[in-house]
């Protein structure tokens, strides 16, 4: 819905939508 994609799963396992 952003303007931003969702970036890929690291280490830590954070997403960004």
């Amino acid at each position: 819905p952003f303007g931003q994609v969702p970036v890929v799963e690291e280490e830590e396992g954070f997403r960004l939508f």
